[in-house]
């Protein structure tokens, strides 16, 4: 249940001037005064919660006076409170244009566009009400809701966290950061936010359920099982709905993602957040096809994000349609050219890479900061056009700078690789052997392995290499796609 507050209606002073075109000053006062006076009236009816009514007597006010800015601004609203989403947004744009822009109106707008499964659209409406009231908590908690439902739970927990500090006494907020905590595995933390919210609502359905799932990655069962049996008094769920996680938990079973997106599309078909957080796991899985169609379905449903095109991309690589995977590369290209996140540059650079549009994918490596794997690129990138030694120095000087810093962890080994400091004996192993590196950092290790020995001209060495890669990490990688690629080059099989 999504948590809103009634938003502010608008009550104007009655007009008594003008500048009627074609009719006597008198006249287009009493016009104006009347439509004032309906815009008021219809303001005092939606803060009653007559929406309906309130309708009637903006439209009126509006027929009245087409230039009655504050007419659309409250109808609009009230618009979004009958779940009117495109008649809303429609009367906000006209609003806008008659200069009647104010945070209610961005923060309304933020809503309908959210409602409506359009969530960079919404993001950026809803940075405009932040901007122009900064102090209003449901901005925020909004903001974070539509980048949760992006798949960008790391932007999104800032957000969360200016709700909570804004307003600690609504329990929703605290039910949110549960959820963003709980996306980033942060299972303490968000165990603590979803006690707080049931603290002060014990019937709060988004927080019992949430606890319970959280309770369950703990495997604390019999916790689970009583936030369900809670959740079953409050009445607001289906008994379908509870008997399936029941039927998880009381299994000890772990609840699989897959399964749990499911359950969602089957309880709201519409729900796109859930198609791509499913076509994301079967990617993961190497279930390409049915990964392809989750994430078409969330992009059918409406903006579907640089990120989002990006990942169909890979699935339609490593099924082999290189066409595919270059038209999606193109779009998402053109959704990420305003991008401000590391992450997508990044990500666009090594699609632009393996497309073979190195001088491209350097422009955006460039755009990266310190991210070491971004200099990597660029170091393989400069070393195959000729520039090998240059690169190498670059390099060296990367890896000195760590060195001085007593960083010695994966990272300075990868750069020490590159620049001819650290032998391949050491490198590979690293990947086998150093503690806490991730199934992502061994595809990546295992790649730059196989670069290194094509460069050489060792192609099989390479080829196996390459083959490890794709066994190390999962085709959501960078690394992974590359190889995929690679091995297409070298003519070998995965």
């Amino acid at each position: 249940m999504k948590h809103w507050r009634i938003l502010g209606f608008l009550l104007l002073a009655v007009a008594v001037g003008g500048t009627g075109i074609g009719m006597g000053l008198a006249l287009w006062s009493r016009i104006r005064g009347k439509s004032t006076e309906l815009c008021n009236q219809g303001a005092a009816k939606a803060i009653k919660g007559d929406y309906e009514g309130a309708i009637v007597d903006f439209t009126r006010a509006i027929e009245l006076d087409p230039k009655q800015a504050s007419a659309f601004r409250n109808r609009g609203l009230a618009r979004v409170l009958l779940k009117q989403y495109d008649e809303a947004l429609a009367d906000f744009e006209r609003a806008e244009a008659l200069g009647a822009a104010d945070a209610d109106l961005y923060e309304a707008r933020g809503r309908a566009l959210f409602s409506k499964d359009m969530y960079a659209e919404a993001v950026a409406a809803l940075t405009k009400a932040i901007e122009l009231d900064p102090k209003g908590a449901q901005g925020y908690a909004l903001r974070a809701r539509s980048l949760l439902n992006s798949g960008k739970a790391a932007e999104a927990l800032p957000d969360a966290d200016r709700a909570v500090a804004l307003d600690p006494a609504d329990a929703e907020h605290r039910v949110l950061r549960s959820l963003v905590l709980r996306e980033l595995r942060r299972f303490d933390e968000a165990l603590k936010d979803a006690d707080a919210a049931l603290e002060v609502d014990p019937k709060n359905v988004r927080g019992l359920l949430s606890r319970a799932k959280i309770r369950e990655a703990f495997g604390d069962r019999e916790g689970a099982l009583a936030d369900l049996d809670r959740l079953k008094q409050t009445g607001e769920v289906d008994q379908e709905t509870i008997e399936l996680f029941r039927s998880v938990m009381g299994s000890g079973r772990r609840a699989d993602p897959v399964a749990e997106a499911s359950r969602a599309i089957r309880l709201n078909p519409n729900d796109r957040a859930a198609y791509r957080r499913r076509g994301t796991v079967r990617l993961e899985r190497g279930e390409w096809r049915e990964a392809v169609e989750d994430l078409t379905k969330f992009i059918e449903g409406g903006e579907g994000g640089c990120q989002t095109y990006l990942l169909r991309a890979k699935a339609h690589r490593a099924l082999g349609d290189d066409a595919g995977a270059s038209a999606d590369i193109s779009i998402a290209l053109e959704h990420g050219r305003e991008t401000e996140e590391t992450e997508t540059k990044y990500g666009i650079g090594c699609a632009l890479f393996d497309e073979g549009r190195a001088a491209e994918a350097l422009s955006w490596f460039s755009k990266c900061g310190d991210r070491d794997y971004a200099h990597l690129r660029t170091w393989l990138i400069r070393t195959r056009a000729g520039e090998g030694e240059a690169a190498a120095n670059v390099m060296r000087i990367r890896h000195e700078r760590k060195v001085d810093r007593g960083e010695v962890g994966w990272a300075s080994k990868l750069t020490g690789y590159a620049c001819g400091r650290i032998s391949e004996e050491e490198v590979v192993l690293a990947i086998h052997t150093m503690g806490g590196l991730s199934d992502y950092d061994r595809g990546q290790g295992h790649l730059y392995v196989g670069c290194r020995r094509l460069l050489a001209g060792d192609r099989d060495r390479a080829a196996a290499a390459f083959r490890d890669c794709l066994k190390a990490t999962s085709a959501t990688s960078d690394a992974y796609q590359s190889a995929l690629v690679e091995l297409k080059r070298l003519g070998a099989g995965r």
